[in-house]
């Protein structure tokens, strides 16, 4: 339980960092150029929610490769081993999907 807090914490700092350099970013795009700030936001937090649901799809077309699947197979390691990666890379992105998606919907939002 306390691993998970800290990791919670963790993702939750590292989304306010991401959301505050994001919203300067669309600030002083707003002031020197002639678009509003609300339309900038709402572009920003729309594609940081394509690029986090992308990750999901390319991960899950990467490994639905039979060619990949195959090479996989010839390796050396054991099955369990290349297994627990695959988990763990397709946790990578998940976990991924999800900030990304969570931060682009709190931008449109803001």
């Amino acid at each position: 339980m306390k691993k998970f807090l800290k990791s919670l914490l963790k993702h939750i700092i590292y989304m306010i960092i991401l959301i505050s350099i994001t919203l300067v970013i669309c600030f002083a795009t707003s002031h020197f150029r002639d678009h509003k700030f609300s339309s900038i936001k709402m572009f920003i937090g729309m594609a940081y929610m394509l690029i986090g649901l992308l990750s999901a799809c390319g991960n899950l077309t990467f490994r639905g490769n039979f060619k990949f699947q195959q090479s996989r197979s010839a390796d050396f390691r054991s099955l369990n081993d290349t297994i627990r990666e695959d988990f763990q890379f397709q946790d990578k992105s998940l976990n991924f999907m999800a900030f990304m998606s969570i931060s682009g919907f709190i931008i449109c939002m803001i």
